[in-house]
């Protein structure tokens, strides 16, 4: 039976159902990840490692991810990308030094995403658009930071897909270290007094799922 035949025409351009059973929502992908105290790559317990991976892990709250299977979309959902963004959640305690990492971790990290066999990149991490940055004053204490964590606001173009149970992987490499006149610091170095930090990649878009 098709769907959306009683709504008025002043209504058209918001109809979400479609007559193959789906219904095209505003959604957004995301996965969170552990950055230990210390060098990346490394240092820290559990070692950081030199590539982060995305979007491989279920069975963690909502506060961490919203995927539901490792790497892939149920059946029948598909999703249209339309940017890519990236969010550091630092403790309330961060310290000059705590930022410092963080910026250099923008400056010499690079993100990939494969959907299927098909490779996507490499971005500089600060190029993608950002979904949070920290910046300002430490409360008490003169030590200011400026942490680099907003790249271009312009969406992804062409878009990208994700279509049912298609395999993908976003992957974040820190790359070799640089000289160290670039960032500041050679290495990240997350200091141990703060406490671990996590950094959260989105997949920003529209999804089509079934209609409930």
């Amino acid at each position: 039976m098709p769907v959306n035949i009683n709504i008025p025409d002043a209504w058209v351009s918001y109809v979400t159902q479609t007559n193959l059973g789906l219904e095209v929502v505003p959604h957004c992908l995301y996965d969170t990840l552990r950055i230990s105290p210390g060098t990346v790559p490394g240092g820290g317990t559990p070692p950081n490692p030199a590539q982060f991976r995305f979007f491989q892990q279920v069975n963690v709250t909502e506060d961490v991810s919203n995927m539901k299977n490792q790497g892939m979309l149920a059946n029948p959902e598909a999703m249209l990308i339309q940017a890519i963004r990236f969010s550091w959640q630092v403790p309330m305690t961060t310290t000059l030094d705590q930022s410092l990492a963080m910026t250099l971790m923008n400056n010499i990290s690079v993100v990939t995403l494969k959907i299927g066999n098909k490779v996507y990149g490499p971005w500089p991490l600060w190029m993608l658009t950002s979904g949070a940055r920290a910046v300002g004053c430490n409360v008490g204490i003169t030590d200011c930071f400026l942490v680099q964590n907003e790249g271009p606001l312009y969406p992804l173009f062409p878009n990208l897909m994700l279509s049912p149970l298609q395999p993908f992987i976003m992957t974040l490499d820190v790359t070799p270290q640089p000289p160290a006149a670039i960032g500041g610091k050679a290495t990240p170095n997350f200091p141990t007094a703060d406490g671990p930090v996590f950094i959260q990649m989105m997949l920003d878009g529209q999804l089509a799922r079934s209609i409930q």
